[in-house]
């Protein structure tokens, strides 16, 4: 029992050499379904987008509390930062852009 080969496709390069032109041949057919694809994945994402989330509504979370006793111990260590380095002294600076 022999098998057949159900289909293969071949590729020559006299075939390749003619696809431009077959493209060209239709270029009018070409653009339309071009402008109809862009289209539809414009109005795809639009949809996915924009539709879907009004349907949807918002649940509130976990409540976050403010923590003072954290809040206080960044404030203190800020404070001790500034205590350590004083704003520096105003020394006279030559300007640079001046002869």
């Amino acid at each position: 029992m022999q098998l057949k080969k159900i289909s293969t496709i071949h590729f020559s390069a006299q075939k390749l050499k003619r696809l431009p032109w077959v493209l060209a041949d239709s270029a009018f057919l070409i653009i339309v379904c071009s402008i109809f694809l862009g289209i539809l994945v414009q109005a795809a994402v639009f949809y996915q987008y924009v539709i879907v989330p009004r349907g949807k509504t918002p649940t509130a979370g976990k409540v976050i509390k403010f923590n003072r006793g954290a809040y206080q111990e960044v404030l203190q260590d800020w404070q001790s930062r500034d205590q350590k380095f004083p704003a520096s002294p105003e020394a006279g600076y030559s300007n640079i852009f001046s002869k």
